[in-house]
């Protein structure tokens, strides 16, 4: 009785089971020699046996006996009674998660998830057209626009060729910096502030060659390449009159220098306004009267510098554009605004695309959680079986700890009786209850199984492609 009023005790502090502990599922060996040493069973077993008793002629157990019995039989009990309410717990548990795994429960789950995103497409899509509507009409635009282009201009495959735009101007620029340093070296030794001095006027001569070649004859050129007749015309006209008025320039640029060398002192002793004006009309005149000749071998090299410049400059203007007149302008509105709409497209599509993984991820996470439902059946079962193969043991285990018990006592006793007469039953082995060596029912359902739920899983999944293809090819169409 005493061992019962403990584990009542413990119980009611909410301390740990006595016997099993079904957090980790072992059981508690007891404290039995404490026990023993407690109740002094060795030493009144030694009294017992000094004063003869029991007698020998005693056919039943005495009071230390049915001591040890009741103490040995009480931890049994409440064992066996943990075990007992730890196997029903056990039990309920692996009907929920067999439930809950469950292939009726989950393929409809798993229509109902299907359904639900089949929905959430369409809503996305449907957003999706309203946004992309008015740029792809203004791409639809320019691209109907650039088509009567060049059906108007009978334009073919040469059209659209102006991806050297970039290149061209970079040509330019550098065709600038090179004849303006070029200049700014010949005209130095003419000039009274030098390099210095020389490249602030070189800058006004290599303006004049560059841009005007580049924007006007470059431009010119490409004219010459249209389908009309008038444009035509009028680009060969263009690149002739720029071209012959920047050759005309470009020796009168030489004179000029020549000029500068003539009226060097002058420039140099401070007269430099009356000097100047000098040179233009000095310049001016051998012009008119002597276009080719010149005083100086440096002259004629300026001269071949700015032609060059020019000439490449109107070659790199040319290159700047689609060859075709006009074409290059509307081509690139056209591509701007396919590129416009092929990036509102991608943003658009990436929201349907986000929308189609969420609902793929939830299909795959059902048969994720089906498989762990059924890791987590087949664990608790195998638990299950383990503790009530273990109860077992266990409960052999207590019948040793009580023959142990009572053996003890009846060593001490017999001793004590020095000789003397035994009672009969000291020979006898105590057992526990025979129904405590049985252990409870426990009888899982059979192991669920979710072969079927992926096959289901694995239909939905491709309707929701198929119509997720659908959608973008009919919401979002590719250009």
């Amino acid at each position: 009785m005493q061992a019962k009023n403990i584990t009542k005790q413990l119980k009611a502090l909410g301390k740990r089971p006595t016997c099993f502990d079904p957090v980790t599922g072992k059981f508690i060996e007891p404290d039995y020699e404490s026990w023993a040493q407690e109740h002094k069973v060795a030493s009144r077993g030694t009294e017992d046996g000094r004063n003869g008793f029991p007698p020998a002629d005693l056919v039943t157990m005495d009071h230390v006996h049915v001591e040890i019995e009741s103490y040995v039989s009480e931890l049994a009990t409440e064992c066996h009674t943990e075990v007992t309410q730890h196997l029903g717990d056990l039990m309920t548990k692996i009907h929920a998660v067999h439930d809950e795994a469950g292939l009726e429960v989950l393929k409809n789950s798993a229509k109902s998830i299907a359904d639900d995103a089949m929905g959430t497409y369409q809503n996305q899509a449907d957003q999706s057209a309203t946004a992309l509507k008015p740029v792809l009409d203004e791409y639809r635009s320019q691209e109907e626009g650039l088509a009567e282009f060049k059906l108007k201009h009978k334009i073919g495959a040469r059209a659209a060729d102006y991806s050297k735009k970039g290149e061209a101007w970079l040509w330019i620029a550098a065709i600038f910096v090179v004849e303006s340093a070029v200049n700014a070296v010949v005209l130095a030794d003419v000039v009274p502030a030098g390099v210095a001095g020389a490249f602030s006027m070189t800058l006004v001569i290599t303006a004049v060659n560059v841009l005007f070649g580049a924007l006007f004859i470059g431009e010119g050129w490409r004219d010459t390449n249209s389908a009309s007749s008038s444009t035509k015309v009028r680009g060969y006209i263009q690149v002739a009159i720029f071209a012959v008025a920047l050759f005309a320039f470009n020796i009168l640029v030489g004179h000029g220098r020549d000029a500068m060398q003539l009226l060097e002192a002058e420039l140099r002793s401070g007269g430099a306004l009356e000097a100047f004006a000098s040179i233009g009309v000095n310049a001016w005149a051998q012009f008119l009267e002597d276009p080719f000749g010149f005083d100086s071998f440096i002259a004629p090299l300026l001269v071949a510098a700015g032609i060059l410049s020019f000439a490449l400059a109107s070659w790199k203007g040319y290159e700047r554009d689609d060859p075709y007149p006009g074409f290059g302008k509307i081509s690139r509105r056209t591509e701007q605004a396919r590129e416009m709409y092929v990036d509102r497209r991608d943003e658009e599509t990436e929201l349907l695309k986000d929308r189609h993984n969420d609902a793929l991820k939830l299909l795959d996470d059902l048969v994720n959680d089906a498989q762990w439902k059924r890791d987590e059946f087949e664990n608790s079962c195998d638990a299950g079986r383990r503790v009530r193969k273990g109860l077992i043991s266990q409960m052999r285990r207590y019948e040793v700890i009580l023959r142990f018990l009572v053996q003890k006592y009846r060593d001490a006793n017999i001793k004590s009786r020095e000789g003397k007469e035994v009672p009969k039953y000291f020979s006898s082995e105590m057992k526990l209850d025979q129904k405590l060596m049985e252990p409870p029912e426990f009888s899982p359902p059979e192991r669920p199984d979710i072969a079927g739920l992926a096959e289901v899983v694995t239909e939905h999944k491709a309707v929701l492609q198929q119509h997720y293809d659908q959608l973008l090819a009919s919401n979002y169409p590719i250009k």
